[in-house]
């Protein structure tokens, strides 16, 4: 018994290959799929007319991970809930069972690498752009499956100065991080003058000081809009990535009264109130960022960053429409998963200022004299 398409150590979850192999008509494998010790299916598969059994996993290896939302102080966050060891146990109960071990890393890309190993060590897990303008206070990450022991190195661009390469954190082999990338992380790496950092560079290094990894550049952007919110959401190649939507939002709350009959008596028993924001993304500046922007719409897991920290949403109604060499624009509709039934507001403690108190007769002298009118006119 053999099982093809089974060499690899390294994987995407999304990328998991096929397996296949011959067995008698009326003979049946025994499949046990394990993921950090932890036994997570137990399955028997049957072959064909011609005796081919066929194998596919993907669907239930997709489920097994996430990712989580690092702490906006954490400087390396290790994402221990995506990716583990699997462990494949197969049997046909005659020959010798065989057993098969890889690394599983949650995501995936539409066409698989050749070397999962070789394609994690350069590239980061995103698909944003590799250019990105980001503000002070936008969080901001980047997720990398360290294959051996790595550090990333920035590279600071300074107005009227040469660049500053420094190290922003060591990466453990064998591990997947998220590291915060965020303009703030990178401003205090040169507190010394003469400026702030404009752009910088993003990369990963070996232990031997050469790169492995592509580059990603973020520039700081002041520009301002009317509405602005910022997303975080969890990409399709197993990273976490945030983005910008700058166009109108509106809010409206929306009520759902649940009421029943008590003692010949109607009575409201629960009114469930629920927040809803109608979005829209603003003017795209590229394709590009266009296309980027999907990743958001088809996540499972989106949050709005609040402050410095992120809140889950839902996103609902969206219309995405594009036309090649326009600029374009879209709408959605989003909810925070909240249902609370209570509500709360901070209160001042200190003193309140005394209130402004009219006299009960008004002043026989206008308040408006002739010259001043004549002087402001």
């Amino acid at each position: 018994m053999n099982l093809v398409d089974i060499e690899g150590t390294t994987n995407l979850a999304g990328n998991f290959p096929v397996l296949t192999t011959t067995v008698g008509v009326d003979s049946a494998l025994l499949l046990d799929v394990v993921l950090d010790s932890v036994l997570v299916v137990r399955e028997k598969y049957f072959p064909d007319d011609s005796g081919i059994v066929t194998i596919d996993l993907v669907n239930i290896l997709s489920e097994l991970q996430e990712l989580e939302v690092p702490d906006s102080e954490t400087d390396i966050f290790h994402q221990v809930k995506g990716y583990g060891v699997l462990g494949l146990f197969v049997s046909d109960g005659v020959e010798e069972p065989i057993t098969y071990y890889s690394v599983l890393i949650r995501g995936g890309v539409s066409k698989a690498p050749v070397n999962t190993s070789t394609f994690l060590q350069q590239n980061f897990l995103t698909w944003q752009p590799q250019i990105k303008k980001v503000k002070q206070n936008d969080q901001e990450w980047l997720t990398y499956y360290a294959t051996t022991p790595a550090t990333v190195k920035v590279k600071a661009y300074f107005t009227g100065s040469a660049p500053v390469v420094g190290n922003l954190v060591d990466l453990p082999g064998g591990e997947l991080s998220s590291f915060n990338v965020s303009y703030g992380t990178i401003d205090s790496l040169f507190p010394a003058p003469p400026t702030s950092p404009v752009f910088y560079d993003i990369w990963v290094e070996d232990t031997e000081g050469d790169r492995m990894s592509n580059i990603q550049r973020y520039g700081l952007t002041k520009e301002y809009f009317e509405y602005e919110d910022v997303f975080l959401f969890e990409n399709s190649i197993g990273g976490i990535d945030t983005i910008r939507f700058t166009g109108e939002s509106i809010k409206r709350n929306e009520f759902t009264i649940s009421r029943a009959v008590f003692d010949k008596v109607t009575k409201d028993y629960k009114i469930r109130k629920l927040t809803v924001f109608k979005k829209n993304t603003g003017v795209f500046r590229s394709e590009e960022e266009r296309d980027w922007s999907v990743e958001f719409f088809t996540s499972l897991r989106k949050f709005l960053q609040v402050g410095s920290n992120f809140v889950q949403i839902y996103a609902d109604e969206i219309k995405l429409e594009s036309t090649r060499y326009k600029i374009n624009n879209g709408d959605f509709e989003y909810a925070v998963c909240l249902d609370d039934q209570y509500y709360s507001v901070e209160r001042e403690t200190a003193e309140l200022a005394a209130p402004h108190i009219f006299p009960v007769e008004l002043p026989e002298e206008p308040i408006f004299t002739e010259q001043f009118t004549n002087q402001y006119q």
